[in-house]
């Protein structure tokens, strides 16, 4: 599947939101992390502030879509500007979320960066979704391969 980015010379993939996903376990995530490192894949972080000129587009981009009537707002990039606002907890930017339990946390603005051939590697789904061609053939792959493997159990990280 990477055969397409062929012509691309720097292939990095960048991941922002950490703890956004409320179905994806911190120790999984911070452990897959650690895989990368240990193979030098992963090529450090930084942070979103609100002095960012970068930011501050993001920010306005973002009240911009969710000002739209047909526009569903999205909870990952809310939590975000919500972190990077000096939010924690159970913060609502959005009515879409009241009825539910957020954890906005100084973890969601910040970007990690990662080799994308070393990424793409360890991704289980990816022979799978290489044949895929609409968003209803992904969707099934994912499906399909995840009946394959055993969920992992949640595991807890040990912070006092």
């Amino acid at each position: 599947m990477l055969e397409a980015l062929s012509d691309v010379v720097v292939r990095r993939i960048a991941c922002i939101g950490l703890g956004a996903e409320e179905d994806v376990a911190h120790a999984h995530v911070f452990e897959n992390m650690a895989a990368l490192a240990q193979t030098g894949a992963f090529l450090g972080s930084c942070s979103l502030t609100r002095q960012m000129e970068a930011y501050q587009a993001y920010e306005a981009a973002l009240t911009y879509a969710h000002g739209q009537r047909a526009q569903d707002p999205s909870v990952i990039n809310a939590s975000i500007v919500s972190a990077v606002e000096g939010n924690y907890g159970n913060f609502h930017l959005t009515e879409k979320t009241k009825n539910s339990r957020l954890w906005i946390s100084p973890l969601m603005p910040i970007y990690w960066f990662f080799d994308l051939p070393a990424v793409a590697a360890r991704n289980l789904f990816l022979p799978e979704l290489g044949q895929s061609r609409t968003f209803g053939e992904a969707f099934q792959a994912v499906a399909d391969c995840r009946a394959r493997f055993p969920e992992r159990p949640p595991s807890r990280i040990p912070l006092p």
